[in-house]
């Protein structure tokens, strides 16, 4: 609340500053306050149209209030990849709304584009390779999951998924060191009905290697 009222302070003597009113904004969305914060965003876009910030910001909101306002939000988030090809916030949204309406060759395009600018975030990574788990390109889910588990060498969720789709496309070798470092890391037990399909799969694995 306090940064709020200097925000709000500061904007009575430069009501046009498109940076602090996007600031603003995004004080209103923490807060719940979704109509405040679209207002604010509507400003800053208004106040100056080639801030890029302003646009990602109100994309992003919009495209938190569904399928409605998505005609709109999606127009602000490009708009915002043009102003601004190195800013990655659109592109992250981007990618992950395309995801959930499973338009999957632009979430994939939109994850590629965040990747080339944050290659080493994991969860771009996984988001990527979950597009191309469900678009059965399991040659690219390998190489982000390959990746992403260099970052997070302890996340089952990643071993498990590499291991998988690795058995699949009869990669034994990969398939068979993830899934055996997902049954150390795990504590596997027959009880659970991910862990016994990640049994089957090394067993697999390992009878072909």
């Amino acid at each position: 609340e306090r940064i709020k009222d200097v925000l709000e302070d500061g904007l009575l003597l430069r009501p046009r500053d498109a940076e602090q009113r996007t600031r603003l904004g995004e004080v209103y969305r923490k807060l719940g306050q979704t109509g405040e914060a679209i207002t604010a965003f509507r400003r800053a876009v208004k106040d100056q149209p080639d801030y890029a910030q302003a646009h990602a910001a109100l994309g992003a909101c919009l495209a938190e209030q569904g399928p409605a306002q998505w005609v709109e939000a999606e127009a602000c988030l490009r708009e915002a990849t043009r102003l601004k090809p190195d800013l990655v916030a659109p592109y992250v949204t981007l990618a992950q709304e395309y995801a959930k309406r499973n338009e999957n060759a632009k979430a994939s395009d939109a994850y590629a584009a965040a990747l080339e600018l944050k290659p080493d975030m994991v969860s771009l990574l996984r988001g990527a390779a979950d597009v191309a788990l469900k678009s059965r390109r399991l040659d690219d889910a390998i190489r982000f999951l390959t990746l992403a588990r260099k970052q997070t060498p302890d996340d089952v969720d990643v071993l498990l998924q590499l291991g998988l789709a690795a058995s699949e496309l009869r990669r034994f070798a990969i398939a068979r060191d993830a899934l055996q470092d997902f049954v150390t890391k795990n504590k596997i037990t027959s009880k659970n009905k991910e862990n016994a399909e990640a049994w089957v799969a090394l067993a697999f694995a390992c009878e072909e290697v």
